[in-house]
């Protein structure tokens, strides 16, 4: 149903929004916010802290990729955006048919608490502890990435314990803007977006619809969605600001099991197959008290709804049919203020509502065994934040949450901070701890579940030097040890979730930027991190102790713009049930991107993926497909 009416939508919209728009429906009945609200650059990162900042000191590592960046690299998906920064891995068993994993700092996927706009979008309900999937994001509907690395349980609760990313879509930049999009490339990849929108001083409103097809990139992989949203911001009164975001997604997938051995191993050639409904809606309201001083109160839903058939892996694990069905609402109250001029200060309340229901059947030996469970959680909080100036050179930081989830003991989330500047140099310490409350397939799933798991928690420690050397010139170098405890885990032995006692993972992280002229910028990065298993001799799994790039933008003149990006993976350890334990062999993928602009309405461009035809494995037997180009064109008004 939702696949249908997309589909009707975008085919409407492709053929008559540049005509809507081009006689200003919008004009005057929508207009952008008001001045007070968007004096701040459009990179303001509003993911880390919601506490005003001053200035770019912050006491968490944050990262944001803009809408310029995704522009020039011209990504195939999300996931292989996010692999060009330190620290992060994304598995994918080389096709977006699979589940894209982020291993953050060497955490689980499930470690990494994904935001759409502000809304939660974890689901508790799916076998993987509730890690998102980053195959359903749309690339094209992206105005930037804003990431937290580190422990953030002190501001977001649950799910933060390894870092944030919240994904902030798409919003006009001028008056009226309008664009459609289509690209085309090998193995039947096909895309196709359109974005409408109107802003005036008091406003916005935007509309942006893409359809994705990925084709057949490795053998029994496939891809496609749907997508629709519609958001905008209003300025009610002179100092209100009111804002909304609808968003609907529907995507079907299929690949081979994970652990199954791939086209290459597999026993049983056949694919599971996956069809996920999403629907992300947020309401906020931001009352300007004065200029240095906020409420904002903002409503969040997101619904996940999956039907996953999967044929098995030959004896070791039977065929089954699960459909699930998870919905999550939030209520979220805070003020930020200046208490002084050394004071910086934010306080809220938080209530979510979780609902998730799972109705299924495995089938061993031709014997249909249910596994249905239900369950509900309800989590109040309380958090707060203090930043601290002494003097010119220094801030501290101070933040902390208390949760009081159903059914478990209160969780208390805290996290230290202190940075130091001196002439071009930055020091910065940060301390935290975060929690994970277990999913509700841990806690329920009649046969591998168990009720009495308690929350994974984490403590983590960061220090870091950034250095100025030029204008042109920056170098970050950044050391991390975190503790995860009480993991929850599958264990091959007895067939069950378990919970481990504690994974110790260290790291350093390297990241340098120079600007060789105006045209011509490059960065480098490398992260190296030790990963162990306390008091055992097992292994981490699908996450390489070693990763690094490079990525080169070079603007040939002002219509042609030329980015490189490598991308190093090191040995990865990884499991399939027909070969075993296996370790992958490290590797280097680098993908080009070549734009042009024709005129001010047409702009083109070329992308190769995996240029130099690497031969590769990011799972044991899924061999990453050869040199792959894609061509764009883009339609603007």
């Amino acid at each position: 149903m939702i696949d249908s009416i997309i589909s009707r939508v975008l085919a409407i919209s492709l053929t008559f929004s540049a005509s809507v728009l081009s006689n200003s429906l919008f004009a005057e009945t929508i207009p952008q916010s008001s001045s007070k609200f968007t004096n701040e650059p459009l990179t303001i990162v509003i993911t880390g802290s919601q506490i005003l900042q001053d200035d770019e000191r912050s006491a968490s590592t944050i990262t944001v990729i803009d809408k310029e960046t995704i522009e020039s690299l011209n990504p195939r998906n999300v996931s292989q955006l996010l692999s060009t920064l330190p620290g992060f891995h994304v598995e994918s068993s080389s096709a977006r048919g699979n589940i894209n994993g982020l291993y953050l700092r060497g955490g689980d996927p499930n470690f990494t608490l994904v935001l759409i706009n502000g809304v939660k979008v974890n689901d508790p309900t799916n076998s993987r502890g509730g890690a998102f999937d980053f195959a359903l994001l749309d690339i094209n509907s992206i105005e930037r990435i804003e990431i937290v690395t580190g422990p953030a349980s002190s501001l977001y609760g649950s799910d933060a314990m390894a870092g944030v990313i919240n994904i902030i879509t798409r919003k006009p930049s001028d008056e009226i803007t309008s664009d459609a999009r289509v690209e085309a490339g090998a193995n039947g990849l096909f895309n196709a977006s359109v974005f409408a929108g109107n802003s005036s001083d008091k406003g916005n409103i935007s509309l942006n619809m893409s359809y994705a097809d990925d084709g057949e990139q490795i053998e029994g992989s496939g891809y496609e969605s749907n997508s629709a949203r519609i958001g905008g911001e209003y300025e009610v009164l002179e100092n209100t600001l009111f804002s909304l975001n609808f968003s609907i997604k529907d995507a079907k997938t299929q690949s081979y099991p994970d652990a199954s051995g791939g086209p290459e191993y597999a026993v049983i050639h056949d694919v599971d197959k996956r069809d996920a409904q999403l629907q992300v809606h947020n309401m906020a309201l931001l009352y300007e008290l004065s200029s240095h001083e906020r409420v904002n109160l903002q409503f969040n839903y997101y619904q996940s709804e999956e039907l996953y058939d999967s044929v098995g892996i030959d004896s070791a694990i039977p065929p089954s049919v699960t459909n699930s069905d998870y919905q999550r609402q939030n209520a979220l109250l805070s003020y930020s203020g200046k208490l002084t001029s050394d004071f910086n200060t934010s306080i809220g309340a938080e209530m979510q509502w979780e609902d998730g229901e799972s109705i299924g059947v495995i089938d061993p030996n031709g014997f249909n065994i249910p596994t249905d469970f239900m369950l509900n959680r309800r989590m109040p909080a309380l958090f707060g934040e203090l930043q601290y100036k002494m003097r010119a050179q220094w801030r501290a930081y101070i933040g902390l949450r208390v949760d009081s989830p159903e059914e478990f003991s209160t969780e208390t989330s805290p996290r230290l901070g202190l940075s130091y500047q001196h002439d071009k140099t930055t020091y910065s310490f940060d301390w935290g701890q975060g929690f994970k409350l277990p999913s509700f397939y841990a806690l329920a799933h009649p046969i591998i579940g168990n009720p009495d798991f308690i929350p994974e928690t984490s403590e983590s420690y960061q220090l870091a030097i950034r250095h100025n050397f030029s204008s042109k010139t920056e170098a970050t170098l950044a050391g991390f040890w975190t503790n995860y405890y009480d993991l929850i885990d599958f264990d091959s032995t007895s067939n069950v979730l378990v919970q481990r006692s504690e994974v110790e993972i260290n790291g350093i992280e390297i990241h340098f930027k120079h600007q060789f002229m105006p045209s011509l910028s490059m960065q480098f990065q490398y992260t190296w991190m030790e990963l162990d298993i306390i008091d055992s001799n097992e292994k981490l799994l699908k996450r390489p102790d070693r990763t690094g790039g490079v990525v080169i933008d070079w603007l040939a003149n002002k219509d042609i713009t030329i980015s490189f990006a490598a991308h190093y993976v090191g040995e990865i350890n990884d499991f399939a049930f027909p070969t075993g334990f296996r370790t992958l062999d490290s590797y280097t993928r680098a993908d080009v991107s070549l734009g042009w602009v024709w005129n001010k309405h047409w702009r083109g461009q070329l992308s190769v993926d995996n240029v130099f035809d690497v031969d590769y494995e990011e799972a044991i037997g899924f061999k990453a497909p050869g040199v792959g180009a894609r061509f764009s064109i883009t339609a603007s008004l």
